[in-house]
């Protein structure tokens, strides 16, 4: 079977509104145009998936079947966007953060506990280097990000105060 996810939001249309008409609308797609998408994914399925009748369609048990899970993929679909979208935003995944000593010892840990607690899927992988290492590592993009001293020549590199 060759379902993709616009077959199954289709059939979802068409079950859910009870007629072939009305899920046309739903979808936004031409009536002929959507009973011969109904007509191939049944050819592909082996098997009726709607009942017609001259007032709507009601789905076959093959038919519900197909809009169980239907309706579970195009759930998954929407998690999984949701889960790449906070990739994207970089709200989950892991960052890894090189940091001289004074930072990691002294205000780190202050600021950096809050900004996790707003970011709970972001992992966090610290390594203490010196700052002209860290710089390297960086300007190589070798790493997201450092924090080194500010008597550190960084030239080249997107600079952002962080503690003073």
């Amino acid at each position: 079977m060759r379902l993709d996810l616009a077959d199954l939001h289709l059939f979802l249309c068409v079950a859910d509104a009870g007629s072939i008409t009305r899920g046309a609308a739903r979808a936004n797609l031409a009536l002929a145009s959507v009973s011969a998408r109904l007509r191939s994914i049944e050819a592909d399925a082996g098997i009726a998936l709607l009942e017609r009748h001259p007032r709507g369609v009601i789905t076959t048990e093959a038919g519900e079947a197909l809009a169980h899970h239907a309706r579970l993929m195009l759930r998954q679909q929407t998690l999984l966007k949701g889960e790449l979208r906070d990739f994207a935003t970089g709200t989950r995944g892991t960052l890894h953060l090189y940091t001289n000593t004074a930072a990691l010892t002294e205000f780190l840990p202050s600021r950096l506990a809050p900004w996790l607690a707003d970011r709970p899927r972001l992992h966090v992988e610290l390594k203490e280097r010196t700052s002209s290492d860290i710089v390297r590592t960086v300007a190589a993009g070798l790493t997201e990000a450092g924090i080194v001293s500010d008597a550190i020549d960084a030239q080249g590199l997107q600079l952002q105060p962080v503690a003073k």
